[in-house]
């Protein structure tokens, strides 16, 4: 017999929304708990994956600031810019240089 959910939904259809939504235009991204201190990415898109050569399960309960994907021309500067956005919780565009698994910088176009 089927489970009727009546008018109790899960809290998770929010997030699946986003990911429907974000996967259908082959976007990049991550999502976070934003409640819980060190920001643990609770999804990764495959598109995600594929930019920076880590498989889901390496990226998943890593902290959303992706400290792994920082090298050597990360400026503390665009750290510091990033750790900002997420304590004030304001939408944000900062521009940082960024690693793949392998090393190389990711490069991408706006």
């Amino acid at each position: 017999m089927p489970i009727r959910r009546g008018n109790i939904t899960s809290p998770n259809i929010f997030i699946d929304n986003i990911i429907q939504k974000f996967d259908i235009q082959n976007r990049n991204f991550l999502i976070a708990n934003a409640v819980m201190e060190d920001r643990p990415i609770i999804y990764c898109s495959e598109g995600f994956s594929y930019l920076t050569g880590f498989d889901r399960g390496e990226v998943i309960k890593k902290s959303a600031f992706c400290t792994f994907l920082y090298g050597e021309c990360t400026t503390n500067e665009s750290i510091a810019n990033l750790e900002r956005a997420f304590i004030t919780v304001n939408e944000s565009k900062i521009q940082m240089i960024i690693y793949k698994q392998n090393d190389n910088l990711i490069e991408w176009g706006e």
